[in-house]
């Protein structure tokens, strides 16, 4: 099942210290909207102290981004990707992700490929699988 805005606020609305609800703010994967994304929700009168990113690349552009505006990650906002990507624990600070467990991806398609191949009917919709929360240094605990 895919991730809405509501679902991800009331996901995060118990987490928060301040007892305050969640962001959402989307956008698509081209570098300018990361940034102005980023831009949208630090101009806040209270901008988040964390910000949840669709992919690791998404999450290395805001990371970018709250550098250049002379921001400590993660004194002062927290930054988390999706994905894993190699690079992801290379940049400084190296960043924490939520690790897709790819070679299950790839089985789960190709099993249901073979279905579909062999003639059986198979239903469309989502796949759930297991992820791992990779902690790095992007991240701290609430205060």
């Amino acid at each position: 099942m895919p991730l809405s805005p509501s679902g991800l606020r009331a996901g995060a609305a118990p987490h928060r210290g301040d007892g305050g609800s969640a962001l959402y703010c989307p956008g698509r994967f081209y570098l300018r909207r990361r940034r102005l994304a980023l831009e949208q929700l630090l101009s806040l009168p209270q901008p988040p102290t964390a910000v949840f990113c669709h992919s690791d690349v998404m999450a290395l552009g805001a990371l970018s981004y709250a550098k250049r505006r002379g921001l400590n990650v993660p004194k002062d906002l927290s930054i988390i990707g999706f994905d894993n990507i190699s690079l992801s624990e290379f940049c400084d600070p190296p960043l924490t992700t939520v690790a897709q467990p790819r070679y299950d991806i790839g089985r789960e398609a190709m099993l249901l490929l073979l279905d579909q191949l062999n003639g059986q009917t198979v239903s469309s919709g989502s796949r759930l699988l297991d992820c791992e929360l990779i902690v790095r240094g992007s991240t701290q605990a609430l205060t």
